[in-house]
């Protein structure tokens, strides 16, 4: 991706001037709502309550600033033929994804209610080409897999999410694994390095970002990291996103070393204009 694609009022005129129709709890109205609710905030991408789409909301929040007219012809594709294809990424989505977004799968779920985000997330998640170790045992959907942890459909781990990035037209840097930081990359110096110009996803074991009492066996979440706001010796405070929201954390630079596992560099459009 070189350059920024389109402008919000250019992305409402496109999603206004289209109809629509495979996603059949899906109204063309709620369609429409929930993808103009996206191009005017882009950061409340929620992956919701209890599911394993942390790595799909951190690219398509990143999507929505960026591409906003792109993304959403890409959608109003996906919703009439059941299809999302986008730079080099095409997902097919099954006749269960489809079934299962605006379903009872998701009524109580009260993060993930923008129907737009379900049909993304879901058909993403459903795409062979972006699986790895963890889903070996499980590659056809089921209600519920959304957050299973055994079996895993949903979450995902580095290399596939790596191929997905890039497959989304980004200029990338990125370095990491699954289980755990050698002490031979310095992630939070490549933080710092690239934070000015680059969209920063993180890998993390969410230790320190989720208030979790231990570090699990491997990374098990991705995240935007907005910023680094204060540097104190070497104790610093971030500014990280997920779920909808940016929230500030301060831990050490030992202890940022310690919970990244990965790092995702995603050049900004304008930084090639």
């Amino acid at each position: 991706m070189s350059k920024k694609t389109s402008s919000i009022t250019e992305a409402q005129k496109f999603t206004n001037e289209h109809n629509f129709g495979i996603f059949n709890n899906v109204t063309p109205d709620e369609l429409r709502r929930d993808i103009e609710a996206r191009i005017n905030n882009s950061l409340a991408v929620h992956q919701g309550e209890d599911t394993n789409f942390c790595w799909a909301a951190a690219i398509t929040s990143i999507l929505w600033e960026d591409d906003p007219r792109g993304l959403a012809a890409a959608v109003i594709d996906l919703y009439n033929d059941g299809i999302f294809n986008y730079e080099s990424v095409v997902a097919k989505s099954t006749q269960e994804v489809r079934k299962a977004v605006d379903s009872y799968v998701f009524y109580d779920n009260d993060g993930l209610t923008n129907v737009v985000d379900q049909m993304l997330f879901m058909t993403l998640a459903e795409e062979d080409r972006y699986r790895g170790w963890i889903n070996r045992f499980n590659r056809d959907y089921d209600p519920g897999d959304e957050g299973r942890i055994l079996r895993n459909w949903a979450g995902r781990t580095f290399k596939p999410i790596e191929k997905l990035y890039r497959h989304f037209g980004y200029d990338l840097m990125s370095f990491g694994t699954d289980l755990g930081n050698d002490g031979n990359f310095d992630f939070y110096r490549a933080s710092e390095k690239y934070i000015q110009s680059y969209h920063i996803i993180l890998y993390v074991n969410a230790k320190q970002f989720k208030g979790m009492k231990q570090n699990s066996l491997h990374a098990s979440h991705y995240l935007r990291l907005m910023g680094i706001t204060e540097k104190q010796g070497e104790n610093i405070t971030l500014e990280y996103w997920d779920y909808g929201q940016s929230k500030p954390v301060t831990m050490s630079i030992e202890e940022f070393n310690d919970c990244v596992y990965g790092i995702f560099a995603l050049n900004k459009p304008e930084n090639n204009a």
